[in-house]
């Protein structure tokens, strides 16, 4: 198969994706999440016009892909957008050709869809109560003697929450973007990719407990740092 014709084909997939599309155009519009993901829509397509020489078209990959594109135009009523996105992203992978060959492109089209809301709400409290106790240790490592309630540290009366904005999901989002782009531009193999993403992701969670240490510090009065 040629690669006029292999491009044709998946420009053909893509069409047939028309419902994800436009919930996608929706979504990065209506306000109801954060239209971060543009920016890594705009990396990862870019990366698949610099590697598309890279084309690996086979039979059975194209075979594999255009049946998820059946079953999931099937049950797209049934399915959430966000599932469907996802599959859109595995299925233009699949038609590609290698899908390891380069996974930072591929976790730039995942990192593309609207996920901050839904990360928001399945990560947030998770991530704000890690945030807190690691703080809560930190600070009594120095000797402050802080006692926590779930997200809430208090401190001689003060009481000082980890609200939503201090989950660090955005700070989340943008690392792992970073790592993806990265791993993207060096062609990285999936073994370097998982120890780039885990790393972005174990360094994203620690200072995220350090800037809240620092935020409880400046709302508990005890240093004076700007606003």
């Amino acid at each position: 198969m040629d690669s006029r014709r292999h491009l044709l084909i998946i420009a053909s997939i893509l069409s047939a994706m028309w419902p994800t599309w436009l919930w996608y155009g929706a979504r990065m519009t209506d306000g109801s999440d954060e239209p971060y993901g543009i920016l890594a829509l705009l990396a990862g397509g870019f990366l698949l016009w610099r590697d598309r020489h890279t084309l690996e078209p086979t039979l059975k990959r194209m075979v594999i892909a255009i049946g998820l594109l059946l079953v999931t135009s099937v049950f797209h009523h049934l399915l959430p957008n966000l599932i469907t996105g996802l599959a859109a992203v595995f299925i233009l992978a699949l038609a590609w050709g290698n899908p390891f060959r380069n996974l930072g492109i591929w976790a730039l089209l995942v990192l593309a869809l609207p996920l901050i809301a839904s990360l928001q709400f399945y990560l947030g409290y998770p991530m704000r109560l890690i945030a807190a106790v690691s703080a809560e240790m930190i600070l009594n490592c120095f000797g402050q003697e802080i006692a926590r309630s779930g997200t809430l540290l208090m401190w001689q009366g003060s009481q000082v929450g980890v609200d939503p904005p201090c989950s660090g999901i955005g700070m989340l989002w943008l690392g792992l973007f970073l790592a993806a782009l990265l791993c993207g531009l060096k062609r990285y193999p999936p073994s370097t990719f998982l120890v780039v993403m885990i790393t972005a992701m174990v360094a994203i969670v620690a200072a995220n407990a350090i800037r809240v240490t620092l935020l409880f510090l400046k709302e508990s009065d005890q240093v004076s740092l700007p606003d």
